[in-house]
C-alpha cells in the first residue's frame, strides 16, 4: 500500500514538472498574443512580456520605435493608431487603448489605463450601457466625436495606477505621481498627482529663451520634440557638432509674429535632404549653414519637417541632420 502511494506521488510530481516545463517553453516560443488585421510597424530592437496582448483591427496601426520595452500582461489595442517612441518603457498590466500616441524616453509604472474612448450613460439613458456604446459608434455624428485622442509627449514619467482620460494631453518632461486621476491637460515639465490631478510644481521653470545651443545642457527641454537627446544619442553622434534629427522636429523659443526664426544645421547623411516650414523650404549641405524661416504666427511650437531623397546605393541608417543651433532675428 505504501509503495502504491508512493508511486502515485512520484507519477504526479513528474506531471506537474512536465507541466511546468511546458508553460515555460510556451513562454519562451510565443511569450505574447498578437492579433493583427491592420497595419505594425515594429522596429529591430524591441521587447514584449510574456502574457501580453496585441490586438490591431482592419483599418488600424500600432508603431513601435527603437528599443521600447512593453512588459508582462499589457494590453495595447489601437482604435486608428497608437504610437510609442523610441526607448519608451511600459511595465506590466498596462492598457492602452484607441488612438494613443506616446513619445520618446517614457517611464510607465505598473498598472497604467490610458483610453482615448469611452462609455455612454446619458446618451440614451433609458438603454443599458452596452447598447448606448453601440449606437453611438455606429451613429455617423457621434461616432466621429467617440475617439478623442491623448498625446504623451517625450520624457513623460506616470506613476503606478495613472488614469489618464480621453482628450488629455501630458507636455514634455512631466511627472504624474501614483494613483493620479488626468482629467485635463498638464503643461510641459509639471509635476502632478492627486484624483483629480492638480499642479504640485514645476519640474523646470519652463521659459523658451531666445536663442538655443546643442551644447548648452540648460537648452535641451526647448529642443522640443523630433531630437536624439538622449546621452546614448549625444555620444553616438557627437562627432557631428549638433543634436540629430531626422523626419519631423519643433523648437519652441521667445519670439512674437513676424519675427525670423534662424536654423542652424547641416545634412549628415549623402543623399539629397530639404528643411521645410510653412511655405518656405531650403536644400541642405553637408556643411553647417543658415537658414532663415518667418514666422507668421505666434505658436508655442516652431514645427519643420525634413524630406530626404532616398540613393537606394547609398542608404544610410543615420539620422537625416544635426542643429547646432537655432535663434530669433527680430
Amino acid at each position: 500500500m505504501i509503495r502504491k502511494i508512493r508511486n502515485s506521488l512520484i507519477q504526479l510530481s513528474i506531471k506537474i514538472l512536465e507541466r511546468l516545463l511546458r508553460d515555460k517553453f510556451a513562454q519562451i516560443s510565443d511569450p505574447y498574443t498578437l492579433f493583427c488585421e491592420g497595419k505594425i510597424d515594429f522596429p529591430s530592437e524591441y521587447s514584449i512580456g510574456v502574457g501580453s496582448n496585441i490586438i490591431i483591427p482592419k483599418y488600424s496601426e500600432l508603431s513601435l520605435g527603437n528599443g521600447v520595452y512593453i512588459g508582462r500582461y499589457a494590453e495595447i489595442g489601437p482604435n486608428q493608431k497608437i504610437e510609442i517612441g523610441d526607448y519608451t518603457s511600459i511595465q506590466d498590466r498596462t492598457i492602452i487603448l484607441g488612438d494613443v500616441s506616446i513619445g520618446r524616453y517614457c517611464t510607465f509604472a505598473p498598472n497604467i489605463y490610458i483610453s482615448s474612448g469611452n462609455h455612454y450613460f446619458d446618451k440614451f439613458p433609458e438603454l443599458n450601457i452596452k447598447d448606448q456604446d453601440v449606437r453611438v459608434i455606429q451613429n455617423l455624428e457621434l461616432g466621429k466625436k467617440h475617439s478623442k485622442p491623448v498625446v504623451v509627449e517625450d520624457d513623460c514619467w506616470l506613476g503606478a495606477n495613472v488614469l489618464v482620460m480621453n482628450g488629455v494631453k501630458i507636455g514634455k518632461g512631466s511627472v504624474v505621481g501614483a494613483n493620479s486621476v488626468v482629467t485635463k491637460d498638464v503643461l510641459p515639465y509639471t509635476v502632478v498627482a492627486g484624483i483629480p490631478a492638480k499642479k504640485i510644481r514645476n519640474r523646470i521653470n519652463f521659459l523658451p529663451p531666445t536663442i538655443l545651443n546643442y551644447n548648452r545642457q540648460e537648452d535641451l527641454p526647448y529642443f522640443y520634440s523630433g531630437f536624439l537627446v538622449s546621452d546614448m544619442e549625444k555620444n553616438r553622434y557627437k562627432e557631428f557638432f549638433g543634436i540629430a534629427t531626422k523626419k519631423h522636429f519643433s523648437i519652441t523659443l521667445n519670439y512674437k509674429s513676424g519675427d525670423v526664426v534662424v536654423v542652424r544645421c547641416k545634412k549628415i547623411v549623402p543623399d539629397r535632404v530639404w528643411i521645410y516650414h510653412d511655405h518656405t523650404n531650403y536644400e541642405l549641405t553637408n556643411e553647417f549653414s543658415e537658414y532663415q524661416f518667418h514666422l507668421d504666427k505666434e505658436e508655442f511650437l516652431i514645427p519643420f519637417s525634413l524630406e530626404r531623397e532616398v540613393d537606394q546605393a547609398t542608404t544610410s541608417s543615420l539620422p537625416y541632420i544635426v542643429v547646432e543651433s537655432c535663434f530669433i532675428k527680430t
